[in-house]
């Protein structure tokens, strides 16, 4: 095993409150509700401080890779393309960057462990359901070519929510987030589970969003395809809450039910507390590093991805994609026979796009991934790391709950309304 050193003079509720101290006080308090919900809703919105701990540990030697930074179960879904097809791949880029291929794969399988010690499902042992995921991901880096998930033979929670993404109609999407309003146009829903007003000091927003698609509809040669129809707050449950995030309906290809939804997503520097290498590329601001590697990761990228700023701020702007079309935990382990398939499927996607990445603004090549998979060694370090990991997060969200839950002021004073 490799050795390593805990930071346990770190504490969790100290770091969470040092990196939100310039969050937004509207939206932290449903962001701390949602870290204090249980031990993986914990570990989804604390990406900073899981690098923060894995950065004193010694893990083997290995490649570096593109990576989404954020890697766990739930970092999966079904989306539309430009094609208007559905594909199942990796869905959030926030934290994209290079970064040593162990790195992204502790935190994968320590997500795995993590889900699994707080479900129990019958038959699911945390680290055998780890190794196998393990063992999928090197097979498929070992092969050296990058695949995608075939729509027709997609099987369990994942043919599902690519069955279900098929068979929606466009108007059965738009009612989960807006109504028919007057004049045949449909107006966004503000009910405050799903989407929400614009905050007073947002309202100078709409008139940039416009502006915005009034310049992407005159590039495209789509005027009306991007005239905004409405704009609300989205309001998230899950990963980053805090930041600010917008859904804008425009008219698509017509009123009301070839309206469009778009996601309108604040993109921020990456949160990964990993040592600077020399190969980390300078990407531009943080949508363009998002996008950038998005795009070279995932076989087709959601449709209309691009980078975009509004107000002086980095945002990423893609069609909207519901939460309904984002693999969950309950969906994967509500047949835990099916769990072992589907993580080591989540795997195999990862190893594939290391590999569609390969070679880029300083990613290893194939051959050298090929090589990494073919050691001995690795994967047992990178186990052992994983449990420990798993056992830290789950220490760090007992920490927090007990904070959260009796009002420590280093937490509530940032999430009360500024």
């Amino acid at each position: 095993m490799s050795t390593s050193r805990r930071s346990e003079d770190t504490d969790a509720v100290a770091h969470i409150a040092a990196w939100n101290a310039h969050g937004d006080g509207r939206l932290l308090a449903r962001q701390f509700d949602e870290m204090a919900r249980d031990a993986f809703s914990f570990m989804r919105a604390s990406v900073d401080l899981f690098y923060e701990r894995l950065s004193a540990m010694s893990l083997p030697p290995s490649p570096l890779v593109f990576g989404c930074g954020d890697l766990h179960v739930e970092n999966f879904g079904a989306y539309l393309s430009d094609n208007r097809l559905a594909y199942f791949d990796q869905s959030e880029f926030d934290e994209a960057q290079l970064l040593p291929a162990a790195a992204e794969m502790v935190r994968f399988l320590a997500s795995i462990m993590v889900a699994i010690h707080l479900h129990e499902p019958d038959g699911l042992d945390p680290k055998r359901s780890a190794r196998g995921a393990l063992e999928a991901y090197a097979r498929a880096l070992a092969e050296g070519k990058p695949q995608w998930i075939e729509r027709d033979l997609a099987r369990g929670p994942i043919g599902d929510i690519l069955s279900a993404l098929s068979r929606r109609l466009r108007s059965d999407e738009l009612d989960l987030f807006s109504r028919s309003a007057r004049r045949g146009r449909r107006k966004l829903l503000r009910d405050g589970r799903r989407s929400a007003a614009l905050p007073k000091e947002d309202r100078g927003l709409e008139n940039e969003v416009r502006s915005l698609f009034g310049a992407i509809g005159l590039e495209r040669d789509q005027r009306g395809f991007w005239k905004l129809r409405d704009i609300a707050q989205y309001v998230a449950t899950k990963g980053s809450p805090g930041r600010p995030r917008y859904i804008a309906l425009i008219k698509g290809q017509g009123d009301p039910d070839g309206n469009v939804i778009m996601d309108i997503k604040s993109a921020w520097p990456s949160r990964l507390a990993l040592p600077a290498h020399p190969s980390q590329p300078q990407l531009g601001n943080p949508a363009e590093r998002s996008v950038f590697v998005q795009r070279l990761m995932q076989a087709r990228t959601p449709a209309f991805l691009q980078p975009v700023s509004l107000a002086d701020k980095a945002f990423v702007l893609s069609e909207f994609q519901p939460p309904e079309d984002r693999l969950g935990i309950d969906a994967l382990l509500a047949r835990p026979r099916r769990f072992a398939h589907a993580v080591e499927t989540l795997a195999r996607i990862i190893a594939w796009n290391q590999l569609r990445a390969a070679v880029r603004k300083g990613a290893a090549d194939v051959e050298s991934l090929i090589e990494f998979a073919s050691r001995d060694g690795w994967r047992r370090e990178l186990l052992e790391a994983a449990g420990e990991c798993a056992a830290t997060v789950e220490r760090d969200y007992a920490s927090f709950e007990t904070a959260w839950r009796k009002h420590d002021t280093c937490l509530t004073s940032l999430a009360e309304a500024k």
